[in-house]
């Protein structure tokens, strides 16, 4: 690895670490409400969750599950459908 293709995963990292996502908002949300023994399976959970999906994309699960042209194009099909229905909800205003 080049040190400009290290340096680019360093403030990717960086960037990913501190930007709230769902997983962070909602346990924020969960401790806020419930506490933090309460939210704390959840907390646990999200990155053994994402530690699995890894491990099983590395494995080539991924290549798997895609490799038949029909599931492909299947899923496609079905993320422009709903990119397309979220994209048409109305917004609202203030």
């Amino acid at each position: 690895m080049s040190s400009t293709e290290f340096m680019t995963l360093i403030a990717l990292a960086t960037v990913g670490s501190v930007t709230p996502d769902p997983n962070t908002t909602l346990s924020a949300a969960l401790a806020a409400n419930f506490g933090l023994r309460r939210a704390l399976p959840f907390v646990c959970a999200v990155p053994v969750g994402w530690g699995v999906l890894l491990i099983l994309n590395t494995a080539g699960l991924g290549a798997v599950v895609l490799s038949p042209p029909c599931v492909g194009a299947c899923c496609s099909r079905v993320f422009s459908i709903c990119r397309g229905w979220h994209g048409n909800w109305p917004t609202r205003t203030a």
